[in-house]
Order: C-alpha cells, then sequence, then structure tokens
C-alpha cells in the first residue's frame, strides 16, 4: 500500500534499494510491482501519471517506481534536449503523487567514489563523469520544487534499514490520504493546501488545470465530475482543511450546488 519513487543519478544505489523496498513490502504482506522507467515516450501526463490512475491507497498494491518525472527536470538541462514535460505538467504530476501519498527518494553518493565508479564502469555509462556535478545541482533543484515528502539516501546507509523506515512512513501517509481519495479520485494536491481549484478541465476524473500562482504548490485542484458521477465537492473541502475555494471557469454552479464559500474566480 505504498507508492514510491526512486530517483538519482546512475550509480547511486537505485536499483539495489528499490529490491530491498519491494522485499520489505512484500514480508509485510503486500503486493508489490517495480516499474522501471527509461526515456520518455509520451507526453508527460500520459508517461507518469496515466499508468497510476488505477492505484487506490489502502488496496493492498503497492507501487515502486525506479525513475519518474523528477528526472525529465533534470535531463534535458545535463544533456540538453528538449523536455517532454513543461512546467504545468509538473504541477499536474506533483499535485497527483501528493494526493496518492506517494514519498520520493533521492539516492546520492560522494563525488570520488561516484567518479570511481563510473571510471570502472563496463560498459560505460551513458553519461560524462564531467557532468555529475551539473546532475547533481540539477536534481537537487528539481526536489525543492515537489510536494510529497523526499527522503535523502546516501550510497553506502544501511539499505535494509533505510527500506524498512520507508515502508513504514508509506503506510502512515496512506492512512491520511485515503480517507480523501474515498471521497474522490477526482482531486490532486497536498492534504491541507491553503486553496482549492475546481475545475472542469479534466480527463478520467484528473484535474489538468494549472495555477498561474508563485505558491502552486499551496494550491489543490479537483474535477466537478470523478468518473463515478458528481464530485462530492463539499465532502472533499471539509477533508481538506476547508480551504479557499477558487472556481474555474464554468464550475460556477457546481460550487454553488455544494455550498462551497467561493473565493476570487480563475480562467484556469
Amino acid at each position: 500500500m505504498a507508492l514510491i519513487l526512486v530517483e538519482g543519478i546512475d550509480l547511486t544505489g537505485k536499483s539495489t534499494l528499490a529490491g530491498l523496498l519491494a522485499d520489505s513490502l512484500t514480508a509485510a504482506g503486500q503486493e508489490v510491482e517495480v516499474r522501471h522507467s527509461g526515456l520518455p515516450e509520451k507526453r508527460a501526463i500520459q508517461e507518469y501519471v496515466y499508468p497510476l490512475l488505477d492505484y487506490r491507497p489502502g488496496a493492498g498494491r503497492s507501487i515502486i517506481l525506479d525513475r519518474g518525472h523528477i528526472g525529465e527536470a533534470v535531463w534535458p538541462e545535463v544533456f540538453d534536449r528538449e523536455p517532454v514535460m513543461s512546467p504545468g505538467e509538473r504541477q499536474v504530476i506533483e499535485r497527483f503523487m501528493a494526493s496518492r501519498g506517494a514519498i520520493y527518494v533521492y539516492c546520492m553518493r560522494d563525488l570520488e567514489s561516484h567518479l570511481r565508479a563510473f571510471a570502472e564502469a563496463d560498459p560505460p555509462e551513458p553519461l560524462a563523469a564531467a557532468l555529475i556535478p551539473t546532475a547533481v545541482d540539477a536534481y537537487l533543484r528539481a526536489f525543492e520544487d515537489a510536494i510529497p515528502l523526499t527522503v535523502p539516501y546516501e550510497h553506502g546507509d544501511d539499505r535494509a534499514e533505510v527500506a524498512e523506515k520507508l515502508a513504514k512512513a508509506s503506510f502512515e501517509t496512506e492512512d491520511f490520504v485515503r480517507p480523501g481519495i474515498e471521497i474522490t479520485p477526482a482531486w490532486a494536491g497536498r492534504q491541507r493546501p491553503e486553496r482549492l481549484l475546481v475545475t472542469a478541465n479534466h480527463h478520467e476524473g484528473l484535474p489538468l488545470a494549472v495555477s498561474e500562482q508563485d505558491d502552486w504548490k499551496k494550491v489543490a485542484a479537483v474535477s466537478t465530475r470523478d468518473g463515478r458521477g458528481v464530485t462530492p465537492l463539499r465532502d472533499l473541502w471539509n477533508y481538506l482543511g476547508r480551504p479557499q475555494v477558487i472556481a474555474g471557469r464554468g464550475t460556477e454552479e457546481s460550487c454553488d450546488q455544494a455550498n462551497l464559500p467561493r473565493g476570487p474566480a480563475t480562467t484556469e
């Protein structure tokens, strides 16, 4: 019952840690799936969110992602290529991951041993060793823009101990987010947002609205329909701590029917 994203530069122990996490969760009686990602082949929402739409906290199934969207915020800069993820798509993905109780793990390694590992790698790694500091800096900035909890993992740490702690943390996070998903899966964002953006812009219940505000990480979003019918907006509003409501274009009637106190309107 965990959603864990393991990220970092090559040779920092990502895949090994992902395997140990899977073992810990399996030992706890969970059905576990480890997914390995390479270069993205689709647009960001299709690549990083759609495959997770059926994940439900508390349903007895855990997913461990060995790489994901955080890397797409890093590697285009490092390799000087066009990104497949826009800033707006990053917002949507971060909100989605937070609402599902995701935990991020940032795998690191001290520069000296990292350079040595790259020099000894056979076959050679695609990343030039000289670009490691650039990649590290890009990863640090990418995680600063993340909403879910990020747990650092230093290569050489006791992996079994880290895996056990992460499994425990994921269960605690899940207990907190599960009631929100039970109300409706059509919302995305942190658990105590300052604002709730109600939007008619969605796909399969996923709110695709983008906030132009600087503090977008404090803005949750919800669709007016969730695939089961009309979204129970007031129940969600209460669960989220009664944040300020911003009615997106065409959602004023839905907000009024749910008796939500609306703040300033938005064009989404």
